[in-house]
């Protein structure tokens, strides 16, 4: 109840707050959108590093690639992300060598013994590969996935 002397917001003002409020949302909705899709493709090149390091580290093993090929599963390497899952949502067994992707939250990490990773010109081999779960959720560059080569190199594919 309004005392003596107060008054209270009429109908246009509030109205005017609304649709003030709305325009401010329609503009940021859309910004913010963009800025998680690229927070979310900003994971990749670390892991991929990751997975790059344990393929060189393969290779060099006597009695893994013995100096001759790198690891053509990303269980080989025995590497996962925090997950601990592969082919979106199975869960990794202890000692499991077999499974070919490691999930992360929004994109598959793999390993290649011999990888096609074409630029806009050049085609390079990779030995790591990422590729999006789920493309919508990342920038439209990114969708195809990307990959990297022995001298850490990451090209798009």
């Amino acid at each position: 109840m309004l005392g003596r002397g107060m008054k209270g917001f009429t109908l246009i003002e509030l109205m005017i707050v609304i649709a003030i409020v709305s325009i401010m949302a329609a503009v940021a909705l859309p910004m913010m959108s963009d800025y998680s899709k690229k927070a979310r493709a900003a994971e990749v090149p670390e892991m991929l590093k990751v997975v790059t390091q344990s393929q060189m580290v393969f290779w060099e093993d006597p009695f893994g690639g013995d100096g001759k090929r790198y690891a053509s599963r990303i269980g080989t390497l025995r590497w996962s992300t925090t997950l601990r899952t592969y082919n979106n949502g199975i869960p990794i067994p202890e000692e499991a060598d077999d499974y070919t992707a490691a999930d992360g939250k929004y994109w598959l990490f793999d390993a290649q013994n011999d990888l096609s990773c074409s630029d806009a010109e050049v085609v390079y081999k990779g030995i790591a590969s990422a590729l999006p779960k789920y493309p919508s959720e990342v920038p439209a560059d990114w969708q195809t996935g990307a990959c990297m080569n022995n001298t850490r190199d990451l090209h798009h594919r």
